[in-house]
């Protein structure tokens, strides 16, 4: 091979090197793209928090027998200013005992429970929590203060 071959090969390799980088560094140019629309985005995010259930109301019936005191206590609605979406844990309690609970997507429940009767009179406590997937609210709560001795019934 000839020194004029070398030359020649040599030129034909520097022309395709040349040819490639000048194509690399028009390739970003040619991709390139701009946004002309001024259109709002579709996806909106908010915040929300759960809130205390409030304003509860119901209804309830005291009853001492023998040696046991008891209450019935339903629950007919309450208040929930919270997000969309939300159940409910409810529950009957005496002092730091539950007595009953509840469960549901409803703002209604039915709860129950006794205890022996010591002669004086008694505070019962509903409470009821939102949930929302991991989430939870306070507890609102409600206290009914059944009578020493007798049947009670009435409305919260």
């Amino acid at each position: 091979m000839t020194w004029i071959d070398h030359r020649r090969r040599a030129a034909a390799v520097l022309l395709v090197v040349s040819a490639v980088a000048v194509a690399l560094l028009a390739v970003p140019a040619v991709a390139s793209a701009t946004f002309g629309s001024s259109r709002a985005a579709a996806v909106v995010t908010t915040t929300d928090r759960m809130e205390t259930p409030s304003g509860i109301t119901g209804t309830y019936r005291c009853t001492r027998s023998g040696h046991t005191e008891s209450i019935a206590v339903t629950v007919t609605t309450f208040t929930d200013t919270g997000p969309a979406g939300s159940s409910y844990g409810f529950s009957l309690g005496l002092g730091s005992t539950v007595k009953d609970t509840a469960s549901g997507t409803s703002r209604s429940a039915t709860l129950g429970g006794s205890a022996t009767d010591d002669g004086a009179s008694t505070t019962w406590t509903v409470g009821i929590q939102g949930n929302l997937n991991r989430w939870t609210s306070d507890v609102g709560s409600k206290s009914i203060v059944c009578p020493a001795s007798g049947t009670r019934s009435g409305s919260f």
